[in-house]
């Protein structure tokens, strides 16, 4: 009976660590917005062989239908959320000169992965 109970409580604590490993263990899908970003990033490379300038290829991709912020957004290579908070902060601030809505600006970079307490720091947001 005694080898029953331990055996129980081995095959439990067994289960248990197994069932925390795969819920830890499984990545997050990808919002749209990143989705967007990993096509966008490719047509921008596949740009840049082509020898365009940054700004030749936001121009290029806005007239394809991307939004002007989205393109910005990836040819600065802010969806990746471990550069200097020094770059988001010059590309917040562009955007906001250009007339962009300081909500949409938090929700696209939140939805790029950025935690939304840097984003409201860059917004300066309260």
């Amino acid at each position: 009976m005694e080898a029953l109970a331990i055996g129980l409580i081995a095959f439990t604590t067994v289960a248990v660590l197994i069932a925390l490993f795969s819920f830890f263990s499984k990545k997050k899908e990808p919002t749209r917005v990143q989705k967007d970003l990993f096509t966008l990033e490719g047509e921008i490379r596949k740009l840049r062989t082509e020898g365009l300038m940054d700004e030749a290829i936001i121009k290029r991709l806005s007239d394809a239908g991307w939004d002007e912020h989205v393109a910005e957004l990836a040819t600065h290579d802010l969806r990746k959320p471990n550069h200097k908070l020094e770059k988001l902060q010059a590309y917040v601030d562009s955007r906001i000169r250009k007339g962009d809505d300081k909500e949409m600006l938090k929700e696209t970079l939140v939805e790029a992965g950025w935690s939304e307490d840097v984003v409201d720091l860059v917004l300066k947001l309260d």
